[in-house]
Protein backbone atom coordinates (compact mmCIF):
# COMPACT_ATOMS: atom_id res chain seq x y z
CA UNK A 1 0.00 0.00 0.00
CA UNK A 2 2.79 2.23 0.80
CA UNK A 3 4.40 1.66 -2.54
CA UNK A 4 1.41 2.47 -4.32
CA UNK A 5 0.93 6.09 -2.20
CA UNK A 6 4.44 6.72 -2.82
CA UNK A 7 4.34 6.25 -6.79
CA UNK A 8 1.45 8.15 -7.10
CA UNK A 9 2.22 11.33 -4.69
CA UNK A 10 5.88 11.63 -4.17
CA UNK A 11 6.48 13.50 -7.47
CA UNK A 12 3.96 16.22 -6.17
CA UNK A 13 5.19 16.31 -2.55
CA UNK A 14 8.78 16.86 -4.33
CA UNK A 15 7.76 19.37 -6.81
CA UNK A 16 5.93 20.96 -3.63
CA UNK A 17 8.75 21.05 -0.85
CA UNK A 18 11.12 21.71 -3.65
CA UNK A 19 9.52 24.91 -4.57
CA UNK A 20 10.28 25.99 -1.35
CA UNK A 21 14.08 25.06 -0.75
CA UNK A 22 15.18 25.04 -4.31
CA UNK A 23 17.95 21.92 -2.92
CA UNK A 24 17.69 18.84 -4.44
CA UNK A 25 19.01 16.37 -1.80
CA UNK A 26 17.03 18.59 1.05
CA UNK A 27 13.89 17.72 -1.14
CA UNK A 28 14.68 14.28 -1.41
CA UNK A 29 15.35 14.13 2.67
CA UNK A 30 12.12 15.90 3.53
CA UNK A 31 10.16 13.69 0.98
CA UNK A 32 11.38 10.07 2.52
CA UNK A 33 11.17 11.54 6.25
CA UNK A 34 7.18 12.48 4.81
CA UNK A 35 6.79 9.26 3.74
CA UNK A 36 7.99 7.05 6.68
CA UNK A 37 6.07 9.26 8.96
CA UNK A 38 3.03 8.24 6.36
CA UNK A 39 4.10 4.71 7.26
CA UNK A 40 4.27 4.35 10.47
CA UNK A 41 1.16 6.55 10.74
CA UNK A 42 -0.60 3.84 8.73
CA UNK A 43 -0.07 1.40 11.01
CA UNK A 44 -1.18 3.38 13.85
CA UNK A 45 -4.59 4.96 11.80
CA UNK A 46 -5.16 2.91 8.68
CA UNK A 47 -7.78 5.64 8.10
CA UNK A 48 -5.35 8.24 6.98
CA UNK A 49 -5.53 6.76 3.61
CA UNK A 50 -9.12 8.45 2.96
CA UNK A 51 -7.23 11.91 3.23
CA UNK A 52 -3.72 10.78 2.82
CA UNK A 53 -2.92 13.66 -0.14
CA UNK A 54 -3.73 16.61 2.25
CA UNK A 55 -1.92 14.57 5.05
CA UNK A 56 1.12 14.50 2.71
CA UNK A 57 1.23 17.73 2.26
CA UNK A 58 0.56 18.91 5.68
CA UNK A 59 3.34 16.64 6.98
CA UNK A 60 6.00 17.96 4.08
CA UNK A 61 5.21 21.55 4.90
CA UNK A 62 5.63 20.95 8.83
CA UNK A 63 8.78 18.86 8.27
CA UNK A 64 9.65 21.78 6.00
CA UNK A 65 9.15 24.05 8.08
CA UNK A 66 11.36 22.32 11.09
CA UNK A 67 14.10 21.87 9.37
CA UNK A 68 13.93 25.91 8.29
CA UNK A 69 13.80 26.67 12.52
CA UNK A 70 16.73 24.27 13.17
CA UNK A 71 18.60 26.00 10.62
CA UNK A 72 17.76 29.57 11.64
CA UNK A 73 18.70 28.60 15.26
CA UNK A 74 22.01 27.74 13.53
CA UNK A 75 22.34 31.05 11.68
CA UNK A 76 22.21 29.00 8.12
CA UNK A 77 19.66 29.93 5.96
CA UNK A 78 17.09 33.25 6.48
CA UNK A 79 13.97 32.42 6.08
CA UNK A 80 13.75 35.40 3.29
CA UNK A 81 15.26 32.10 1.27
CA UNK A 82 11.38 31.44 0.26
CA UNK A 83 10.69 32.69 -2.92
CA UNK A 84 7.17 31.70 -4.40
CA UNK A 85 5.79 32.01 -7.77
CA UNK A 86 3.04 30.24 -9.62
CA UNK A 87 1.85 29.88 -12.75
CA UNK A 88 -1.48 29.26 -12.44
CA UNK A 89 -4.21 31.59 -14.34
CA UNK A 90 -4.75 34.00 -11.74
CA UNK A 91 -1.16 34.82 -11.70
CA UNK A 92 -0.82 34.48 -15.55
CA UNK A 93 -3.65 37.31 -15.49
CA UNK A 94 -1.57 39.85 -13.05
CA UNK A 95 1.38 39.30 -15.28
CA UNK A 96 -0.40 40.17 -18.57
CA UNK A 97 -1.19 43.11 -16.16
CA UNK A 98 1.95 44.09 -14.37
CA UNK A 99 5.63 43.54 -14.60
CA UNK A 100 6.59 39.83 -14.04
CA UNK A 101 9.30 41.44 -10.63
CA UNK A 102 6.05 43.15 -9.86
CA UNK A 103 4.55 39.87 -8.98
CA UNK A 104 7.44 38.82 -8.02
CA UNK A 105 8.31 41.27 -5.26
CA UNK A 106 4.14 41.05 -3.90
CA UNK A 107 4.74 37.00 -3.48
CA UNK A 108 7.55 37.97 -1.64
CA UNK A 109 5.79 40.68 1.02
CA UNK A 110 3.14 38.67 1.46
CA UNK A 111 3.00 36.76 5.04
CA UNK A 112 3.46 33.43 5.06
CA UNK A 113 0.02 32.40 5.84
CA UNK A 114 -0.68 33.91 2.77
CA UNK A 115 1.73 32.89 0.05
CA UNK A 116 0.93 29.09 1.39
CA UNK A 117 -3.14 29.35 0.52
CA UNK A 118 -1.98 30.61 -2.50
CA UNK A 119 0.33 28.62 -3.40
CA UNK A 120 -1.94 25.09 -2.30
CA UNK A 121 -4.92 26.24 -4.60
CA UNK A 122 -3.16 28.13 -7.76
CA UNK A 123 -0.18 25.92 -7.82
CA UNK A 124 -1.14 22.62 -6.65
CA UNK A 125 -4.81 23.11 -7.56
CA UNK A 126 -5.91 21.37 -4.26
CA UNK A 127 -9.57 21.97 -3.99
CA UNK A 128 -10.82 24.09 -0.98
CA UNK A 129 -11.62 20.59 1.01
CA UNK A 130 -8.17 19.43 1.08
CA UNK A 131 -6.82 22.99 1.94
CA UNK A 132 -9.10 22.79 4.91
CA UNK A 133 -7.82 19.89 5.84
CA UNK A 134 -3.75 20.96 5.45
CA UNK A 135 -4.06 23.77 7.12
CA UNK A 136 -6.60 22.98 9.80
CA UNK A 137 -9.73 24.76 9.37
CA UNK A 138 -12.95 24.40 7.94
CA UNK A 139 -13.75 24.64 3.69
CA UNK A 140 -15.56 28.25 4.66
CA UNK A 141 -12.33 29.36 6.36
CA UNK A 142 -10.02 28.07 3.32
CA UNK A 143 -11.80 29.91 0.67
CA UNK A 144 -11.99 33.28 2.57
CA UNK A 145 -8.55 33.36 3.45
CA UNK A 146 -7.83 32.21 -0.30
CA UNK A 147 -10.19 35.17 -1.41
CA UNK A 148 -8.33 37.71 1.26
CA UNK A 149 -5.02 36.69 0.65
CA UNK A 150 -5.53 37.24 -3.44
CA UNK A 151 -7.10 40.65 -2.65
CA UNK A 152 -3.31 41.42 -0.63
CA UNK A 153 -1.61 39.46 -3.38
CA UNK A 154 -3.54 42.04 -6.27
CA UNK A 155 -3.09 45.36 -3.45
CA UNK A 156 0.88 44.27 -3.12
CA UNK A 157 1.69 44.07 -7.14
CA UNK A 158 0.07 47.68 -7.05
CA UNK A 159 2.59 48.71 -4.24
CA UNK A 160 5.53 47.25 -5.88
CA UNK A 161 4.61 49.34 -9.11
CA UNK A 162 5.58 52.57 -7.32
Amino acid sequence: MITHIYNKYAKRIFAYIYYRTHNKELTEDIVADTFVKLHRELQRNPNVEKYVLAWLYKVAYNTFINYVREQQKKDLIPLDSQIIASDSSIINHLIKRQHLEQVFCAIRNLKEKDRRIIELRLLEMLPFKEIAVILSINIGSAKMRFRRALDKLKELVKKCQK
